[in-house]
């Protein structure tokens, strides 16, 4: 017997070495424990653990890591395992489990055999000291369900990053009027597997800065992460106050991490000043609606018909929840900007502010379209839920004019996980040209009560030029 298992064994730590291999480029592969977490819970305690410490984890990166378990005496069958981290890092479970993780195979560990759990891990560069899982594993045994605890601590990878992790645009950033305020992207491109992206301008020369929500800096439109070869931007505003006209030169500068190796990138780029206006009727695309610049014009239940009793739609920037690992609401708006959000507030903890009780909504100011135009508008938005939402509970985006209402995205619940995640999407508005039109958003959870946000953010219509 022994040597079977002596066999199980090795075999489950090559399977857990790949796992851990593949799941991130820098993520090492693990040592042999030199001796057992110890475990504390109720009931018989027949399952230990076969790790000292997780794999050893690259900074900034997702990793999928494999914990390995064992049972000496009993059966133990329906296993479950959920964790909570410490703080600056997140977890998440495999897709097919969605709130907790179970063993390879199935759901049973039988007597000396050796099977793993699986848990996607990504650590802060500054999360403190000590870092660990408080994993809680549930099963039921010969003699009746057991719960069990473990503390596992979270070995990081030190090794220093050497080169550039991200790239910033160059050249022209674009052109203001003598006295004009407007936004401007930076492009970045990621080189290595970034985290905690910052960007600021450190000298902005004749014009005053600002950045979405009112921070210190911005960041890339998608969080604060941008993986390698991936491309995103990040939003500055710049502001002209009777400045001559001509060329002038601001530095950029993004602050970020590869690893546990602070790096910075820094860029010049050239901001012309022109007598005239920069946008408008056959100088180029004209802005007419930007949320990012007016974000607070919504009004909310504009009908007085609205019966959600919690989670009505606010303009904000909303504050991060998840649920075991799923994302739920998101911390951020792409450009940082206040975004129209189902509560933005966290409040006491996931759900207590999500859709409850029916239908919220909420209407943009009126939007006037120019006749003979080309019209286009782009926004961000997501709509998440958890397992318990049904096909009554939905999220949708409508264009209404006095001759109608159009829908231009609706979707409905599922029993299924569905995480926040911001998606871009561009609409062609043209049809409405010539007219006013409105935009309405509706969240509602009209099932059994069930998890439900929702969030439209950086609304920008233009015409093309």
């Amino acid at each position: 017997m022994k040597s079977t298992v002596v066999a199980e064994e090795l075999r489950v730590r090559k399977r857990i070495a790949l796992l851990a291999a593949g799941s991130t480029l820098m993520t090492a592969t693990p040592a042999l424990a030199q001796g057992v977490v110890q475990d504390t819970g109720s009931g018989d305690a027949l399952v230990t653990l076969l790790e000292g410490t997780t794999p050893s984890i690259y900074p900034g990166q997702d990793a999928w890591i494999a914990v390995p378990w064992t049972v000496s005496n009993s059966e133990a069958r329906e296993f479950k395992v959920t964790s909570i981290a410490s703080d600056g890092i997140e977890i998440g479970y495999p897709e097919n489990t969605g709130t907790f993780t179970s063993l390879s195979r199935d759901d049973t560990l039988s007597v000396y055999e050796i099977d793993y759990t699986a848990i996607r891990v990504r650590v802060d560069p500054l999360a403190p000291a000590p870092r660990v899982l408080n994993i809680t594993l549930s099963y039921v045994s010969d003699t009746g369900p057991v719960t069990q605890t473990v503390v596992l601590p979270v070995a990081i990878d030190e090794t220093p990053f050497v080169g550039q992790g991200l790239a910033l645009g160059g050249g022209q950033l674009g052109n203001l009027a003598r006295t004009e305020t407007a936004w401007f992207s930076v492009d970045l491109e990621g080189l290595a597997n970034s985290s905690n992206v910052e960007l600021r301008v450190l000298d902005s020369g004749p014009f005053t800065v600002a950045y979405p929500a009112e921070r210190d800096h911005s960041r890339p439109s998608l969080g604060r992460n941008l993986a390698a070869q991936d491309r995103d931007r990040a939003a500055i505003r710049l502001s002209s106050q009777d400045v001559e006209p001509g060329d002038y030169t601001i530095l950029v500068e993004a602050s970020y991490f590869v690893g546990i190796t602070p790096l910075r990138t820094t860029v010049e780029r050239v901001i012309t000043v022109e007598e005239g206006a920069t946008t408008g009727p056959g100088g180029g695309p004209e802005v007419l609606y930007d949320s990012a610049v007016s974000p607070g014009d919504w009004v909310i239940n504009s009908e007085g018909t609205d019966t959600a009793t919690t989670g009505q739609w606010d303009i904000s920037v909303p504050e991060a929840t998840s649920w075991n690992g799923n994302d739920t609401q998101l911390g951020y708006t792409p450009s940082g900007a206040p975004g129209v959000i189902t509560t933005g507030a966290r409040g006491s903890g996931t759900g207590a502010n999500d859709v409850d009780g029916g239908r919220t909504s909420a209407l943009s100011p009126r939007i006037s379209l120019p006749a003979g135009e080309q019209v286009e508008m782009t926004l961000s938005y997501y709509f998440a839920y958890l397992q318990n939402a049904t096909t009554a509970d939905y999220f949708r985006l409508s264009v209404v004019t006095e001759n109608g209402t159009e829908t231009l995205v609706f979707k409905k619940g599922k029993a299924k996980i569905k995480e926040a995640k911001w998606k871009t999407k561009t609409f062609d508005l043209s049809s409405y040209a010539g007219q006013d039109i409105y935009l309405l958003v509706e969240a509602a959870d009209e099932g059994s009560g069930s998890l439900v946000e929702a969030a439209v953010a950086d609304i920008v219509i233009q015409t093309l030029g």
